[in-house]
């Protein structure tokens, strides 16, 4: 089993890896990945819901900005990134706004 959590959207290529990393694995392990996601596009559903309800409640951050010096990476850029390096079972096991947990499984 490999295991991340929050640390992969760091790197910048990293879905570049993911072939490596199921190479690595034993038949049946298991890639556990939690990781920032970037809006799919322009009409991304959840990153208006998440501007429109800070708008809202007038939520504002007196904080240094949190930013990427890269565009992060869509769920459908990590889903087809998994699937393309060769895991089986891939899917989003949850979500909040811009954070997910990925699940995939190397073959039996």
């Amino acid at each position: 089993m490999i295991v991340s959590n929050a640390v992969l959207q760091w790197v910048p290529g990293h879905l570049d890896l993911l072939p490596r990393w199921v190479n690595g694995l034993a038949p049946g392990g298991w890639l556990v990945n939690l990781d920032h996601i970037g809006p799919a596009g322009p009409g991304d559903t959840w990153d208006k819901r998440l501007r429109t309800a800070r708008k809202q409640f007038g939520a504002q951050s007196n904080g240094p900005k949190h930013h990427h010096n890269y565009p992060l990476t869509s769920v459908d850029d990590h889903l087809r990134a998994l699937a393309a390096a060769g895991f089986t079972d891939v899917e989003v096991a949850w979500r909040a706004f811009f954070t997910c947990l990925f699940m995939a499984r190397k073959d039996s």
